[in-house]
């Protein structure tokens, strides 16, 4: 009996409300019935929607990476003093450009400064002058001298007083001779301040006649030579001149 009135509870509460339910989804009813209008933009308002950057989906900006960023604040340092950054970038090539030169000039063993002497009109000797001759340990660099001397090359007999004058001083240990050192790594071997301006004066002498191509005549070369020929002597020790 318990059970069966739990039954006929549950049937009279809910039963009535499923049969509602179910008469009610075969009718609903609208609750707006209104008219819908639709709005057509013109075409000027949709292309100009189109240009606005928030609605490009397709286009993908890189980032500003840190060279960009440096880039911008060199060029905006000249800016501020109104210098125009073309004119920063020909300054930058130009400068490049020496740069290069000058490596280039090195490499082949041609001073910078040499290029900058103007030449005399007259020709300059073209005796073979081999190239690696600049080894100051040729023993035929005294023959090359008396050849050079009686061709009237002086250009190249300049050349050859230069590096016996170089032999002799790392005879005499007053320096020590390496193809890699510059004349101005000699210059500060040198201990006496009189021997080192004597030497500075000849190797100028030497590199305007060499390196700047200047044509000389037999008195300007005995000049030189002279000079050379007193520095050698002064440089060589008083026991060596009696033997």
């Amino acid at each position: 009996m318990k059970y069966l009135n739990r039954i006929i509870l549950f049937c009279l509460i809910v039963a009535p409300g499923i049969l509602t339910f179910s008469q009610q989804t075969g009718k609903v009813s609208a609750w707006d019935n209104s008219t819908v209008v639709y709005r057509h933009p013109s075409v000027e308002t949709m292309e100009a929607y189109r240009q606005m950057d928030i609605y490009k989906y397709d286009r993908y900006e890189m980032p500003e990476s840190l060279w960009d960023k440096f880039i911008k604040w060199f060029f905006g340092l000249f800016a501020d003093m109104g210098i125009q950054p073309n004119t920063i970038k020909y300054l930058i090539i130009g400068t490049g450009v020496l740069i290069l030169i000058f490596i280039i000039l090195k490499l082949i063993g041609i001073r910078p400064s040499g290029i900058f002497i103007i030449s005399a009109s007259k020709p300059v000797s073209q005796l073979n002058f081999a190239q690696g001759s600049d080894d100051i340990h040729n023993q035929n660099l005294d023959n090359m001298l008396q050849v050079s001397i009686r061709n009237k090359a002086h250009r190249e007999a300049v050349r050859i007083l230069y590096l016996l004058c170089l032999r002799q001083l790392h005879h005499e240990n007053k320096i020590d001779w390496q193809p890699w050192k510059t004349n101005l790594d000699y210059y500060y071997e040198l201990k006496a301040k009189k021997n080192r301006q004597e030497f500075k004066q000849l190797v100028l002498n030497y590199e305007y006649v060499w390196y700047g191509q200047f044509a000389m005549d037999e008195s300007k070369f005995l000049a030189m030579k002279t000079q050379f020929d007193h520095f050698n002597d002064c440089m060589t020790p008083k026991s060596n001149k009696h033997e």
